[in-house]
């Protein structure tokens, strides 16, 4: 960046800091101030992250990075908060405000409330807090989650750097933080951002571990699955048993496929198991795996009943092991690729079209990296394999509408990205190669011909 680099970074993360500062002054001026100082603490905190980079050349690259986050984030948020409604992307976001509202008054006057001795109600407290220390129009949160889907931008970059190099961690970071949904989910007052950077986070600790277990980082594993559960309590648990699945994977490299399906089942008998004992989300039913088809229900119940065409179907039964495992690669299709093109039916469905066909155009090189890792010696990147394995087969046997599928498909989006990013590097070595093999042939080629040329 040269002698003004500094500078630079400086003004445009002032200028950032501001515009997401100007946020509050949509339902409130007073809010200006201290939003300012919040987005200013965060800068710190980046600058922080950013810190630890040890050489220059990443310190720079990160920096641009966070910036890019940061202003397209702060850029949405004018949108949404402007011209546009956020309840038209997330009506929870309100759900989330009056349950903060009720948290405050919890706070400041004392006696009972429903949030008390919840585990997974991590969000509403953070909504709480916000709206004492700033007031009822706060968008603390807001703030929060703008930086936090900036964050989860430099650990992706951590998480691919590790498992397949400098260029791998670039782009995967690079795509973090400029996907669409991952920007949409960070400008809204809903805990899908911070659950998608502590996934991500949780992952890069364990990455950092594999080879050695240090104690600071094992306490900080455990409070960042801590975290992670209390905003949603079944995730620590699918992170953990994921994370075992990929050590599995790690030593027994003959028999991936082998280990990766019988893991996979016996992860998701477990899970089911807990919800059964109430060890997770207490809204649940005597049968283990009949409480995936009534979760699926809930969430169809959530957008309408399917009203608006966004359920998926309310015709399968998956409360036995065999249904469960008979629709697995059903849900699974729904859950990675949902909504399709071809079946819009919402104006909400619509506008997330550009990016379901850009997915659609990335996945194939999520592909190509899962196969190098299986190929290679990739021990590490196995962890994120046994991880994604877990919790997306988990989540698509009680995923009940296109509209929960998009939004909690995000949440392992990055984690997706190292493989993307793994397979384009690796499409564009092999490009660079036959081009390289091709000019030099040509080259050989005109050579022996003037070679030739003076015999004739």
């Amino acid at each position: 960046m040269g002698r003004q680099g500094p500078l630079i970074v400086a003004g445009v993360m002032i200028g950032i800091a501001g515009v997401i500062a100007a946020i509050g002054l949509v339902d409130s001026p007073t809010l200006f101030i201290p939003i300012s100082l919040e987005a200013f603490l965060f800068l710190g905190v980046t600058a922080l992250m950013i810190g630890r980079a040890r050489a220059p050349s990443d310190r720079r690259f990160l920096w641009r990075v966070a910036l890019l986050a940061l202003a397209l984030r702060a850029g949405a948020a004018l949108l949404v908060y402007g011209p546009l409604d956020p309840a038209f992307f997330a009506s929870d976001a309100y759900t989330y405000h009056v349950r903060g509202r009720e948290v405050a008054e919890f706070l400041r006057l004392g006696g009972e409330s429903r949030f008390a001795e919840r585990l997974q109600a991590g969000y509403e407290w953070i909504n709480g807090f916000f709206t004492l220390t700033l007031g009822e129009n706060s968008f603390g949160p807001v703030v929060l989650n703008i930086f936090a889907g900036g964050w989860t931008a430099l650990v992706a970059w951590a998480i691919g750097r590790q498992c397949f190099g400098e260029k791998v961690g670039r782009t995967a970071a690079v795509l973090v933080a400029i996907f669409p949904s991952l920007v949409l989910w960070s400008v809204l007052n809903i805990r899908d951002a911070l659950a998608t950077f502590l996934v991500a986070t949780l992952m890069l600790i364990a990455l950092r571990s594999y080879r050695r277990v240090h104690l600071p980082n094992l306490i900080l594993f455990v409070l960042v699955a801590l975290a992670l559960s209390t905003l949603r309590d079944y995730m620590g648990v699918l992170m953990v048993a994921g994370l075992g699945l990929g050590y599995a994977l790690g030593v027994r490299p003959g028999r991936l496929v082998s280990t990766l399906v019988m893991g996979t089942v016996l992860s998701l008998v477990v899970f089911f198991l807990l919800e059964r004992f109430e060890v997770l989300t207490p809204e649940v039913i005597e049968d283990p795996f009949a409480s995936a088809t009534t979760l699926r229900a809930q969430l169809q119940q959530d957008f309408g009943g399917g009203l608006a065409g966004s359920a998926i179907t309310t015709e399968i039964d998956t409360s036995t092991l065999g249904g469960a495992l008979t629709y697995l690669p059903l849900g699974l299709i729904f859950f990675l690729f949902a909504p399709f093109p071809w079946a819009i039916t919402s104006l909400l469905q619509a506008a997330t079209l550009p990016e379901t066909l850009f997915w659609y155009a990335l996945f194939p090189f999520a592909v190509m990296g899962l196969r190098d890792t299986i190929r290679s010696e990739h021990a590490d990147a196995l962890l994120i394999v046994g991880v994604l394995a877990i919790t997306v087969s988990s989540y698509a046997l009680v995923e009940g509408s296109f509209g929960t599928a998009y939004r909690h498909r995000s949440q392992f989006l990055p984690l997706f990205f190292v493989f993307v990013a793994q397979g384009l590097v690796g499409w564009w070595r092999e490009r660079m190669r036959r081009r390289y093999e091709r000019n030099r042939k040509i080259a050989e080629a005109k050579a022996a011909l003037f070679r030739r040329a003076p015999g004739r």
